[in-house]
């Protein structure tokens, strides 16, 4: 039933999944993370270890809320 009124509707919207899976960040989310960090004076930091570390935290969530306090949870 559901196909069938499916069928009859335009379609309006098209929405797609980018980041990592049609493509990559460039510069990495990594390089951009430390150069900012470098540049308001928090360190000196290695962009592929802080890649590897987002993505180990990115892997740690089962329900991501879009917040920016999820966003806040990861970047910490």
């Amino acid at each position: 039933m559901l196909n069938h009124l499916a069928e009859n509707l335009p379609i309006r919207a098209v929405t797609f999944d980018p980041g990592g899976t049609l493509f990559e960040p460039w510069p990495s989310v990594g390089h951009v993370y430390a150069a900012e960090a470098l540049r308001v004076g928090a360190g000196d930091f290695d962009p592929d270890l802080l890649t590897c570390r987002f993505a180990a935290q990115w892997q740690t969530r089962s329900r991501f809320d879009y917040s920016r306090e999820a966003w806040q949870g990861i970047v910490s």
